[in-house]
């Protein structure tokens, strides 16, 4: 008599392949879930630095108010981590710790990295415009702010 041999499809083995499988899928998915909760944070960021430069050209066209009152009036008007960067820029400006508006954003920037779902190129969008605040009139604050709402349309 012929006995047919058992073929072994991983036998022990098998539980701890699913085992295995299920916990790459679990991993997978929490890393997603990461991933999309800090791209989120990023998006809520960049509309609120859009609604704060929006505040501050109104700020500055309409009160006329100084840099340094401008931007604590939009900080305490615009939700956290964003609204405490203008207001901590405001208060460097107020306090002469910084010689130009500029030189504030960088530092503050720098202060709050972790609080920041932003991407480099997104810190440096308002490097660049915090350059120009200050160093010309009204009018020219009042263009530049559109420019950069411009720049982010056409991204």
């Amino acid at each position: 008599m012929i006995l047919a041999k058992k073929i072994n499809y991983g036998g022990d083995n098998m539980y701890l392949k699913i085992i295995g499988c299920i916990l790459i899928l679990v991993c997978s998915s929490l890393i997603g879930f990461l991933y999309g909760e800090n791209l989120k944070k990023r998006v809520f960021q960049l509309k609120e630095i859009e609604q704060a430069l929006l505040q501050l050209k109104s700020e500055i066209i309409y009160t006329h108010a100084s840099l340094p009152e401008a931007f604590e009036n939009v900080g305490y008007k615009c939700n956290r981590p964003i609204g405490g960067i203008f207001i901590e820029v405001s208060r460097l400006l107020y306090n002469n710790e910084v010689d130009s508006v500029n030189e504030g954003f960088k530092k503050v920037f720098k202060q709050n990295k972790d609080m920041l779902s932003l991407k480099q190129y997104d810190i440096d969008i308002i490097l660049n415009l915090s350059k120009s605040l200050g160093e010309s009139d009204i009018e020219g604050q009042k263009n530049i702010i559109i420019d950069i709402r411009k720049y982010k349309k056409a991204n």
